[in-house]
């Protein structure tokens, strides 16, 4: 029994209803801030029996980060978050072979993270590549109609978004976006996001 304990000490598992849930992301502030508030919005018995773990991780550092984290704990499932906009394709593909290898998620938005914020105002807008605005500036100045102001930093982004838009129509449309997407490359996907599979396995998990 003692030698048990022991283990369960180290590793820092504990049994949780909801599971245990790593979520490693390249953003620095605005996909941080919005998982966390993701988390913090959870039902309190919820919160109470889940761990959720929102990191910042450099892509050259993606495979020792998810060693070492999962030599750490025990996840039940570990999510790598980020966008097309700031990777070449010759990055993306590194990351979804690293993420093959090692078991993992991949969440992926094209061209940002913003394109899953608009989804909850039900839009359908697309944005394209041109060289006098990245299809990511284009995508923030659409969700700017919405939000005014809107700041990258907020750390109240989850609940702004709840607040005057839908997250149920999010995930509805995002899922009928992503759908042509599900065995392309990342390089390939464009106006399309996947964040909705996130939410729906760690919100609803007996769906």
């Amino acid at each position: 029994m003692g030698r048990n304990n022991n283990f369960t000490r180290r590793t820092g598992f504990k049994d949780l209803k909801y599971g245990r849930f790593l979520i490693l992301t390249n953003g620095e502030k605005t996909e941080i801030n919005y998982f966390n508030g993701f988390k913090n919005s959870l039902p309190q018995e919820m919160q109470d029996n889940i761990q959720i773990s929102v990191l910042h991780c450099e892509l050259d550092n993606l495979e020792y980060e998810i060693q070492r984290k999962k030599a750490k704990a025990q996840y039940s499932k570990t999510y790598i978050v980020l966008d097309k906009d700031r990777e070449t394709d010759k990055t993306l593909q590194k990351v979804k072979n690293t993420a093959k290898r090692n078991n993992c998620h991949i969440i992926f938005s094209a061209p940002c993270i913003e394109y899953w914020f608009l989804k909850h105002f039900n839009t359908t807008v697309t944005f394209q590549e041109n060289m006098h605005l990245p299809a990511s500036q284009q995508c923030i100045k659409e969700l700017e109609k919405y939000i005014k102001h809107y700041n990258k930093n907020d750390d109240n982004i989850y609940n702004i978004l709840n607040k005057i838009g839908s997250e149920n129509t999010a995930i509805e449309l995002a899922k009928k976006e992503f759908k042509p997407y599900k065995n392309q490359k990342l390089y390939e996907i464009n106006n399309a996001t996947n964040v909705y599979e996130l939410i729906e396995e760690v919100k609803y998990p007996s769906l």
